[in-house]
């Protein structure tokens, strides 16, 4: 009887240890040590610390520190959500190579979950920060195809160097707007009169005059498969298609937010990307003066509303009756015509104005106003002004 009651507590105590062992949140469960490991991300020094011999990031830091995420943290669900963005701002952080060993702080039992680029990484409390553990974040587990491709399911991967005990990792960030957009740099960093269109993981890029100036993704003719739109954050090759030959120019990957919207974020080599877009660019001689002049003013498709002279160029304010704003009222294109051949489109917009007025301000500039144009206090008009020689007319390089 003795034995069988021994035996009985013990099998009541076995019970009871997970219970007692428990923590609730807020108790603390560890502590969060300093370290001489220097960490960087994308290039970028992190300050980093040594949480049960690995090295640990702060999840807010990516955002605050301007490493190219965003955190966004809902209290209704208890989640942290970490999401690659743009490209990591370069600047002096101040951190330096720390001590081994120094306790830094606690770690605290948590309820609230991480989300590291879709999927659910360990995530630690240290007392009002969240840390996130690198080499969670970059190593493979055989459970993503992204694998094939060098990333984890966090699109992520990192390198150990020993001999300077160092911690790198790599993040895809989505860099297609800098890179796309000529309102993010002067050329030659971008190339100007393109348009870009992205089948799934095909980038296709087109070159014309008749393309706004400013580059820019042509959604209307960008398309997204089934297949593609059905799991997030899966990294997919990016070609550039270039005369039905494809390149590898970097990666892509699709996000479906809540609403249902679905995005597709590139990340691109610029090195490679770049002269094989530049290229596109005509290197003949382009149309002539008097022909271009003919296509605009011969043309029943166009209807001038405005022209104005300088000593280079010629200015024209085109109506354009295929093209449409909001597919209801006619486009006009705002057109700069080099004298000495070749034109670009430098802007379309609505051609619904009662008065279209050009006129010379100096040399090479030239102003525009529109009227009755909608401001914040009732109508008005619009003045635009133009610098036609800043522009560049392929294949006037310098």
């Amino acid at each position: 009887m003795k034995k069988i009651f021994v035996g009985l507590s013990l099998t009541l105590l076995l019970l009871l240890v997970p219970v007692l062992a428990s923590a609730e949140v807020g108790d603390v469960v560890g502590t969060i040590y300093t370290t001489d490991i220097l960490a960087t991300v994308n290039g970028e020094q992190i300050q980093s610390y040594n949480i049960g011999g690995r090295t640990a990031i702060i999840a807010e830091d990516l955002d605050e520190q301007y490493y190219g995420f965003r955190c966004d943290y809902n209290d209704e669900i208890r989640t942290l959500n970490v999401r690659g963005l743009s490209i990591v701002k370069p600047y002096d952080r101040g951190i330096s190579r720390g001590k081994v060993g120094g306790v830094a702080g606690n770690v605290y039992e948590t309820d609230i979950k991480v989300i590291f680029n879709g999927h659910e990484v360990q995530g630690y409390n240290i007392g009002g920060k969240t840390a996130i553990v690198i080499e969670d974040l970059g190593t493979p587990d055989g459970s993503s195809p992204n694998e094939e491709y060098g990333f984890t399911k966090y699109m992520c991967s990192f390198v150990w160097d020993n001999d300077t005990r160092t911690v790198s990792l790599t993040a895809l960030l989505e860099n297609q707007s800098e890179f796309m957009s000529g309102f993010y740099g002067v050329y030659p960093d971008y190339v100007p009169c393109i348009k870009y269109a992205l089948n799934d993981n095909i980038l296709t890029v087109n070159y014309s005059p008749d393309n706004d100036y400013f580059s820019g993704m042509d959604w209307e003719n960008s398309k997204m498969s089934d297949e593609f739109c059905s799991e997030e954050y899966r990294v997919w090759p990016l070609y550039f298609d270039r005369d039905g030959e494809q390149v590898q120019i970097g990666y892509c990957w699709n996000v479906n937010h809540s609403d249902g919207f679905g995005i597709e974020s590139v990340c691109i080599n610029r090195e490679v990307a770049y002269p094989l877009i530049e290229a596109l660019m005509p290197t003949s001689a382009p149309m002539s003066y008097e022909e271009i002049m003919n296509k605009f003013q011969n043309d029943d498709r166009y209807t001038i509303r405005a022209i104005c002279d300088t000593e280079n160029f010629t200015f024209l304010a085109v109506e354009d009756s295929e093209k449409k704003i909001d597919d209801v009222i006619n486009a006009m294109r705002l057109i700069s015509v080099y004298k000495v051949g070749g034109y670009v489109t430098l802007a379309t917009e609505s051609a619904d104005y009662d008065t279209v007025e050009a006129e010379k301000i100096d040399v090479d500039t030239v102003s525009l106003t529109v009227a009755p144009f909608g401001g914040p206090h009732g109508s008005t008009s619009m003045r635009q002004e133009f610098k036609l020689a800043e522009y560049v007319y392929a294949p006037h390089k310098d």
